[in-house]
């Protein structure tokens, strides 16, 4: 006899719904006692048949109707002598209800505009597309619960997870919002239907495909310059009056023109909350190593790319605040190609896998957005003055030259210009300013390491050498090692970090230690006071250049390259 401790092994391994007829199928033969046909939540009163493993009946026609209109889980509780007991659900197959989840229940129409991403903050159809791309995308553990006809565990100190096993997965991953995820990366389907996922990601295809390519279009990847961006977003308070004086407000009918600004400020504000809030969930999403496992790699990789595209859109568009986007943005390819100290999830998965994903990203253009986006991110992290997320947003971009499975090419680089707004040579330049960006506070650290100290026991100091004005560092540790090797060592993390400057100096007051290095001159030497009668010749250091530093040279290279094409 089954208990109810055995509920999660009663598993239902498919379901047909045909001309009124439903027949479930189990994986092993179920238990004795009087079984209750669960639609969708909701118990369905019918006679039904049991033999062994199958289970056959026709529902009523509120449940029937239920079962015409759509996919829905279904399942059954059996009253054993030892207590109910209920099996894993199963989405009944039929070929209206499959038609019906992957063409015809989204608005197709407002999908496509998740291209471009053509409305305003205040545009109420801003809403509608995210109520569309949410119940078109599988993008975290909510998603799941809803697939599966439950209601969503409450997020205690041990989460959902405690109830993961109520949930049959390999029925799960067989119903249409889930499935149509498989044609994405790797082998194509054959699927004559359009689902609405791929209806989202043609839209992003046709939208990078088609930049740049009118003669005179000043289209580009996001279409917006930082001039034109306020930076902070405004008030979403709905008090505040307009740009037009009482005078004219008074003119053109006051009341009517307070309700429309006032109505704006209400619908930008849901706008902008509930775009945060789905945001937050995908972001939450990738964080959590368990749901990412459940998914797998054709789930995970395409809402990476929809995210990376649709962050971009919305910084641009100014519908989420800019500082909060760029840190979801940095969350996201930190999470798919990791940073210098960690592997990234791409990392993880099998070369053939791994190539997939890349061709997935690169067909929808994700080259292009996170050229545009970094680019982006640039300007608004410098005109805020934003230096930690600056600091973050250089180390990524770095890593994002040196990774291998990204290749910033003259042709990604064309897509990503705006004729008339940005140039090639302009993006390149300033992305080549942001990757050698260095903050004081980092060559005192560095160079501290090296000479066995801390960065707070080193200063910068004015000098005027030969005539021109020099920045040196000062070390007042006098327990601090300046010997040849640290001091060797020292002004080639300086110099790799300030690959501008052509002249350093060290100085210890307590002990008498000078060092120099005059690259221009070929000179590098080492001089105590006390104990020296002349300066003691070093060899010059040795700066390797960084890889990060190398593909930024090149992307500046491939940029001089298109604008003598264009020239």
């Amino acid at each position: 006899m089954t208990s109810a401790s055995d509920e999660a092994y009663l598993q239902l391994r498919r379901g047909v719904w045909r001309d009124g007829l439903l027949l479930l199928e189990a994986a092993n033969p179920l238990p004795e006692g009087q079984p209750t046909l669960v639609i969708a939540g909701t118990d369905a009163p019918g006679a039904l048949v049991v033999n062994a493993e199958t289970v056959s009946g026709r529902p009523g026609p509120e449940a029937a109707a239920l079962l015409d209109s759509k996919a829905v889980p279904v399942w059954l509780r059996i009253s054993t002598p030892d207590g109910p007991v209920e099996t894993t659900p199963v989405y009944p197959y039929h070929p209206g209800s499959l038609a019906s989840m992957l063409t015809g229940r989204r608005d197709p129409d407002l999908l496509r505009k998740t291209g471009s991403l053509d409305l305003e903050v205040h545009d109420e159809e801003l809403t509608a597309l995210l109520d569309e791309l949410d119940a078109a995308l599988v993008i975290d553990r909510q998603s799941l619960w809803r697939l599966a006809g439950r209601s969503v565990p409450a997020e205690t100190s041990n989460g959902p997870r405690l109830r993961w096993e109520e949930l049959d997965f390999d029925v799960l991953r067989r119903h249409p919002k889930l499935a149509q995820y498989q044609s994405v990366m790797g082998r194509r389907t054959d699927r004559a239907e359009t689902t609405d996922l791929q209806v989202v990601l043609t839209a992003i295809t046709e939208h990078f495909h088609g930049i740049g390519q009118q003669p005179g279009s000043r289209e580009g990847a996001l279409e917006v310059d930082v001039d034109d961006l306020s930076g902070t977003l405004p008030s979403d308070r709905s008090d505040i009056p307009g740009d037009e004086s009482p005078e004219e407000i008074e003119a053109k009918d006051q009341e009517a023109v307070e309700e429309r600004e006032h109505r704006h400020l209400r619908i930008e504000t849901r706008n902008r909350l509930a775009w945060q809030r789905f945001c937050d969930r995908f972001i939450r999403a990738i964080r959590d190593p368990e749901f990412i496992d459940l998914v797998g790699p054709n789930v995970t990789v395409t809402n990476a790319v929809i995210f990376n595209h649709l962050l971009a859109r919305l910084i641009a568009k100014e519908v989420i605040a800019a500082d909060r986007g760029i840190t979801h943005q940095l969350q996201l390819w930190t999470f798919l190609w990791g940073t210098r100290e960690q592997d990234g999830y791409l990392d993880t998965l099998d070369e053939d896998t791994r190539l997939d994903a890349m061709e997935a990203i690169a067909e929808r253009g994700g080259e292009v957005v996170i050229l545009t986006a970094v680019h982006l991110a640039d300007q608004l992290t410098r005109s805020n003055r934003w230096a930690d997320l600056r600091t973050d947003l250089r180390n990524m971009w770095r890593h994002l030259l040196e990774s291998p499975l990204l290749t910033f090419t003259a042709d990604i680089l064309r897509h990503a210009a705006s004729p008339g707004t940005r140039s090639v040579a302009d993006i390149s330049r300033e992305l080549d300013k942001l990757a050698r960006g260095w903050s004081t506070s980092e060559v005192h650290a560095a160079v501290a390491d090296h000479l066995g100290t801390t960065a707070g026991q080193i200063r910068a100091e004015r000098a005027v050498i030969r005539r021109h004005p020099f920045d040196i560092l000062v070390v007042d540790d006098p327990l601090a090692s300046l010997d040849m090797a640290s001091v060797s060592a020292a002004f080639a993390e300086w110099a790799a970090l300030d690959q501008s400057r052509t002249y350093f100096r060290l100085q210890q007051p307590d002990t008498g230690i000078t060092a120099v290095w005059d690259v221009a001159a070929h000179e590098c030497c080492r001089y105590n006071r006390h104990t020296d009668a002349d300066p003691v010749t070093l060899e010059e250091p040795v700066a390797a250049e960084p890889a990060w530093s190398a593909e930024s040279r090149k992307l500046l290279d491939a940029a001089q390259a298109v604008d003598r094409e264009v020239a």
